[in-house]
């Protein structure tokens, strides 16, 4: 039988490059290889890569006191527009030599405090949370004296975090959309409401569904005009949003224009109006929050709230990195407005 080659060891590498174990793991393990000299650094990363040296990456964790990684917080990794997130922020990371991680809490506040505990245990160098139930922000709060931490947030009522964060102000662009209902003539309203699966109601204390209730005040729009619905999130959410879009259309035949929490709901409220013959746009209007790609190959177009997704993720990023590197922010927030892109979904 011939011989296993094998795997070589720091002390191999040293024998060879006529320097100290010490040395070697400083330069192939640590984050203090700038203490060697460029001459002996390069002789033995040349030396290493030859021998087919494989870093232990557990050791370099120990030795550097980082992982390279970042632990991404998200609700549900089935979202086509937080997927985009996860991609923009990946991407960025990448570059920066970190990998990223994403997590859903599925929108279940139990499960979404059990992965803020699992953070507790440093096993990232950081995290980003996309988006947080605003029950758990204590949670939060405590998380942040341990590991550096940074989220994006709303600007509605008093949802406030202590610590750095990126402030999105749906106001603008929701302001915007009824201003356009109202020049197009819709006069009654249906809201889709994404909730979690164990919500049988929707949530009142849902930042965004305040605002709405403030916005509907704002241009007039008298409980008489509005129809809530709510959509349960999880596997079977495309089959009931598209089975209680009918529903709410066949009981309330009034309604003129549908506003939906997330654009994950579209493809399924379009094929409910579809199958009950019903022209999107012409007779009635469909809006929702939150851009990504593929809905621009979306017939007929949809008109969305939307928010400025590269640039809130470089400022995420930027923040995060400034945190890592223990420098100290020019500012603990950063705030973006969201606007409204009119498309042929509400035009008549």
């Amino acid at each position: 039988m011939g011989k296993t080659s094998k795997k070589p060891r720091l002390k191999d590498i040293a024998l060879r490059a006529q320097t100290t174990e010490a040395t070697v793991s400083m330069v192939l393990n640590s984050r203090r290889y700038d203490q060697v000299s460029v001459k002996t650094r390069e002789r033995i990363q040349k030396i290493a890569a030859e021998m087919g040296y494989v870093p232990n990456r557990m050791a370099q964790m120990l030795v550097q006191g980082r992982t390279d990684t970042i632990l991404m917080l998200v609700t549900d990794l089935t979202s086509a527009f937080v997927n985009q997130y996860v991609a923009t922020l990946s991407e960025i990371f990448e570059a920066k030599g970190y990998t990223l991680f994403p997590l859903a809490s599925l929108s279940d506040t139990d499960r979404e405090a059990k992965h803020v505990q699992f953070l507790s245990q440093q096993y990232f160098d950081g995290a980003i949370c996309l988006e947080y139930d605003w029950h758990n922000l204590d949670c939060y709060s405590d998380l942040d004296t341990r590991l550096p931490l940074v989220t994006r947030t709303w600007s509605e009522r008093n949802f406030k975090c202590s610590f750095p964060h990126v402030e999105v102000d749906y106001e603008p662009g929701l302001i915007q959309l009824f201003e356009h209902f109202v020049e197009s003539g819709r006069k009654n309203v249906g809201m889709l409401i994404t909730v979690p699966p164990s919500m049988q109601k929707i949530d009142a204390e849902n930042p965004r569904v305040h605002l709405y209730r403030q916005v509907l005040g704002k241009f007039s729009f008298t409980p008489e005009m509005q129809v809530w619905q709510h959509i349960h999130l999880g596997p079977d959410l495309y089959k009931e949003t598209y089975e209680q879009t009918k529903v709410m259309l066949k009981n309330h035949p009034d309604l003129d224009v549908l506003l939906l929490h997330s654009s994950d709901l579209v493809l399924p409220v379009y094929q409910a109006l579809i199958d009950l013959g019903i022209r999107i746009g012409a007779d009635v209007g469909v809006a929702a929050f939150d851009e990504y790609n593929q809905l621009e190959f979306l017939h007929p177009t949809v008109t969305l709230v939307r928010e400025p997704m590269q640039e809130i993720s470089q400022s995420l990023a930027d923040l995060l990195l400034a945190r890592l590197a223990n420098k100290k922010l020019d500012t603990n927030v950063i705030r973006f407005d969201s606007q409204v892109s009119i498309c042929q979904s509400t035009c008549r």
